[in-house]
């Protein structure tokens, strides 16, 4: 199977099947048409730029990437000056949760906010084709040089927003969110976040098969880092994630002078979105240290995992840092049965029956 196999929506007449006609998707009813360029399909003309860096800079890393590879691209602009991106965008790390899956070549992936390729190029390797849908045609260029300098083919960039996805439904085994529902509250900012992520949510359930399922990557905004006074990863201010949504409005505008839109949710909180969304069968594990970078999964509904973690393979941290104060709160919180609810982020799985 190949991304050409997918079925589209047309973005005028809203029918579904379009046509294939050398290297054109043509709708049958209206006869609109959208050019196939580069491995990618692009319905999201008029959509903003974004990116970690200033689009001319991301141009440039395209550029870069296509003449002396896309890691060697990576590594001369991020490496020293901008590690943390550098970790992100090179490092298939971020995908590591795949392997909670039976995924196999006959399995279609949704890799929504794909980014860098991070994850989309391993989930290529293990199934039959992944749609990589993101907002910035940038990023999908570079996700393409990437995939081609890869030997991967069996990947295809799609310019598009998951809450309007230009696809038609039950289509996919497996839809992955890792790092972009907290981020649904700046697509629309006449519209509030909640309802943005509720939206999201519900269209990623309706593109999944029956039996799919969903992958989500995300804070936990009860976390323990946070209570011990942590920045939000989103925001930069402390003391916001746990907060009443109105109190939290009112801490962003004081300090930062903006409204309060990326929020994240508690365990409970992400367990009812997903729920009111029609997903089943919804699992919790803790990727450690973080779900953008890991190093060890353990799932959330038995102790033992994390626990035998903690006792055996994790270094002893600096003593009144906070990996290490996190890490004693963890301790009495496995003892209690409350890990769940403070772990700093999540995997979660949620499935459609």
């Amino acid at each position: 199977m190949n991304g050409f196999d997918l079925k589209y929506i047309c973005p005028k007449c809203k029918v579904t099947g379009l046509e294939i006609k050398r290297d054109t998707l043509v709708c049958p009813v209206c006869n609109a048409s959208l050019a196939i360029e580069n491995n990618i399909v692009d319905f999201g003309a008029g959509m903003p730029y974004y990116g970690e860096v200033p689009r001319e800079q991301m141009r440039a890393i395209v550029e870069e990437a296509k003449g002396k590879g896309w890691k060697k691209a990576l590594y001369d602009n991020f490496f020293k000056s901008y590690n943390y991106l550098y970790s992100i965008a090179a490092y298939e790390t971020r995908a590591d949760w795949l392997f909670l899956l039976d995924l196999n070549k006959e399995h279609v992936v949704l890799d929504v906010g794909s980014g860098w390729g991070s994850e989309a190029v391993p989930l290529a390797r293990n199934a039959g084709a992944v749609v990589a849908l993101d907002g910035t045609m940038e990023r999908l260029e570079f996700l393409v040089v990437r995939a081609e300098q890869e030997q991967i083919s069996n990947v295809i960039g799609v310019r598009g927003s998951i809450l309007s996805p230009p696809l038609t439904s039950e289509q996919f085994d497996l839809v992955v969110m890792n790092g972009v529902l907290e981020w649904m509250g700046h697509a629309d900012n006449t519209t509030d976040p909640l309802d943005l992520q509720k939206q999201a949510l519900a269209n990623a359930f309706g593109l999944l098969k029956k039996g799919g399922r969903l992958y989500l990557g995300i804070e936990n905004s009860h976390g323990f880092k946070y209570l011990l006074g942590e920045p939000d990863d989103h925001t930069g201010v402390r003391n916001i994630s746990f907060l009443k949504r109105d109190e939290a409005g009112k801490l962003m505008q004081a300090v930062k002078g903006m409204p309060y839109r990326t929020y994240t949710h508690s365990c409970s909180g992400y367990e009812k979105l997903l729920r009111e969304a029609g997903f089943e069968a919804v699992e919790f594990y803790y990727p450690v240290p973080d779900y953008k970078i890991f190093s060890v999964v353990a799932p959330l509904w038995e102790a033992g995992p994390y626990s035998y973690y903690l006792e055996c393979l994790d270094p002893d941290s600096e003593p009144g840092g906070v990996r290490q104060n996190v890490k004693n709160l963890e301790k009495a919180a496995l003892e209690s049965g409350e890990l769940r609810g403070r772990t700093a982020s999540y995997s979660i799985i949620a499935g459609k029956a």
